[in-house]
């Protein structure tokens, strides 16, 4: 899937990335976000590769700009809904009307792959992405999060968790590891953790609503660290 489109006199295509893309995508996220550790480029070649996700990657006069990682996961009730992961577009490209047309393509993707809705977790403080999300057709949710991140959990006893919790194995862009949601118990947590030491990911997260004080309070106990404070950002597909 891909478009070729005109902007204030610039040229931008867009098209699905291959893994052989791996070092555009490299150089856009240290671009864009110079203080992290880098993946390797075999990595993101191999999140590419996947066969539940669609990257995007954009391209300005042949240059590489921007792109985002959309994959498929499940609700707990077992609805498909697709994940508007990661949009990065490059500081020299910005102003261009990219970053829309990236979460765009990315979310007619996610509705002809059949999911039931698409979202994207928004920081509070990014007004850039707040408003490329509203003119895609996203409607913000009014609960505040908060993202929780905790390491590996080394006993080697299997937790199982409560129910009414959903425990999603991911492979990003970014990184490797348990997203935790639903119920959030002491178990929820533990659990997560668990799993994810077993397999040698990178980390356990929750997306915690800043209502639920009883579940930020486990998360602090368990030494899960805040990473920020986001919103949700959803749009049907049906």
């Amino acid at each position: 899937m891909g478009s070729v489109l005109k902007e204030s006199e610039v040229n931008i295509e867009i098209r699905q990335a291959a893994p052989a893309d791996a070092p555009s995508i490299s150089a856009i996220k240290q671009a864009v976000w110079p203080s992290e550790s880098p993946k390797n480029q075999a990595y993101i070649a191999d999140v590419i590769a996947l066969p539940d996700h669609a990257t995007h990657l954009a391209f300005v006069e042949g240059t590489p700009a921007g792109f985002v990682d959309g994959f498929m996961t499940y609700t707990l009730e077992g609805l498909p809904r697709w994940e508007v992961d990661l949009l990065a577009v490059h500081p020299d490209f910005r102003g261009k009307g990219i970053a829309a047309q990236l979460v765009a393509l990315s979310t007619e993707t996610g509705k002809a792959r059949g999911a039931n809705f698409a979202r994207g977790l928004v920081e509070i403080e990014n007004i850039a992405s707040q408003r490329t999300f509203a003119r895609c057709g996203y409607t913000l949710e009014d609960e505040h999060h908060a993202l929780m991140v905790g390491s590996e959990l080394l006993i080697d006893v299997l937790i199982l968790p409560p129910e009414n919790t959903l425990l999603t194995a991911v492979q990003t862009i970014n990184y490797r590891g348990i997203w935790i949601e639903g119920a959030y118990q002491k178990n929820s947590f533990l659990a997560g953790q668990v799993l994810c030491t077993q397999h040698a990911w990178d980390l356990t997260g929750a997306v915690i609503p800043n209502s639920d004080t009883t579940a930020l309070q486990i998360a602090q106990e368990l030494e899960f660290t805040l990473i920020g404070h986001y919103q949700w950002w959803k749009r049907s597909l049906v």
